[in-house]
């Protein structure tokens, strides 16, 4: 997806570094509540937005997003001060299409279509992982892909290499609600300039979902290319709190994996909205807590006193060590590969963009004619 405030810095609520409750050792660099945008519906995205302007507790704001409005967006890009590598952005999407509600979704889609029209990526990945509802791709390799919850596969994995245009569209007929993350995951210089891949995954097909014991599940994305590419470990935990379930998860982190961002998509229990860090550092719903390097393991669970369910998405990954200069949609290692990928664009070699209105049929014309016409060019 194309995310023009993705890469710029966005204003955002911080806390200090938290502390471990048995040693001085730092377990949280920092906790951060980034902005939500409203759209999608914007209406009911603006009236939460408002009521997190006024001062009502967050966790109003986040359950009637979540469980009856949705309409809205927050896009987390890192701090580059805080080395997040391979890590570069996460999206978090919800939204909601009535179908009673054509007329407002018309009269919205002369300025804001219900997706993301045709657009560039080089030199990383993205990962796009549907929580509800799904999403419809083509792209200037001529591949379509239709994904979500409800269908094979629900997460689909993008490898931009040296430039590909794709476009993205909710499949609303697939669900009224609609709700995704997705990472974008810088590549190594091996491979910025490599040919574009995609592939689709889905439950035994490179996700496994297992039960870290009473009241914990954990669901493993695993990367579908052994080519030497960044060492990442994608996670979501859903945890459940009751008079029978602990609803604890014990994280494991590899050492090589310095880089550890959790974000809190959901909590409740205790009357808080949110989990904690080894019982002592608490994230709020919404937030996302960048770990100190050198963390390998934590507890994440609800309040002691508290019941209910939480839902957390956790990276961890090996720093590329690497420059990362970003612009727009691509990333590379330098502003003289910035300014080619532009010049590439612009030269076609990535694909000429389309318009999302047209049939697939017309579609693969375009993009065969485009390839056709480049052949002859060069």
């Amino acid at each position: 997806m194309s995310s023009k405030v993705g890469i710029s810095q966005l204003a955002s609520t911080k806390t200090d570094a938290t502390r471990d409750a048995t040693t001085t050792r730092p377990i949280i660099s920092s906790i951060t509540r980034p902005p939500r945008l409203p759209v999608w519906p914007v209406f009911p995205g603006l009236l939460l937005s408002l009521l997190d302007l006024l001062k009502f507790p967050v966790s109003l704001s986040a359950r009637l997003e979540d469980s009856t409005f949705g309409g809205r967006v927050s896009p987390m890009s890192f701090p580059k001060e805080q080395n997040t590598s391979p890590f570069i952005m996460l999206v978090h999407h919800r939204h909601r299409f009535e179908s009673w509600n054509v007329i407002v979704r018309k009269a919205t889609e002369l300025l804001l279509p219900e997706g993301f029209p045709a657009h560039p990526h080089r030199g990383f990945e993205t990962l796009t992982i549907c929580l509800k509802g799904g999403m419809t791709h083509r792209d200037s390799m001529g591949v379509k892909q239709r994904y979500g919850r409800g269908v094979e596969s629900w997460v689909q994995w993008l490898k931009a290499g040296r430039g590909v245009l794709h476009e993205e569209f909710w499949a609303a007929d697939l669900s009224v609600d609609q709700e995704l993350y997705q990472i974008w995951i810088d590549s190594p210089k091996s491979l910025k300039m490599c040919e574009p891949d995609l592939k689709l995954l889905g439950d035994g097909r490179g996700i496994e979902a297992t039960s870290k014991g009473e009241g914990c599940e954990e669901v493993v994305i695993q990367r579908p290319w052994n080519d030497g590419g960044s060492e990442t470990s994608v996670r979501i935990i859903k945890l459940k709190r009751s008079s029978t379930q602990d609803g604890i998860y014990h994280a494991s982190i590899p050492p090589s994996h310095s880089t550890v961002i959790l974000y809190v998509k959901s909590g409740s229990g205790g009357g808080s909205n949110g989990v904690s860090i080894n019982s002592s550092s608490f994230v709020p719903v919404h937030s996302y807590a960048i770990l100190q390097p050198g963390v390998v393991e934590f507890t994440v669970s609800l309040e002691k006193d508290g019941k209910g369910e939480a839902e957390i998405l956790l990276l961890t990954g090996r720093p590329l060590g690497h420059n990362v200069v970003a612009a727009g949609s691509f990333v590379m290692n330098s502003e003289a590969e910035i300014q080619q990928a532009n010049i590439d664009y612009s030269k076609g070699e990535m694909g000429r963009p389309w318009d999302h209105k047209i049939s697939d049929e017309e579609w693969r014309r375009e993009v065969a004619d485009h390839w056709e016409k480049m052949e002859r060019r060069n």
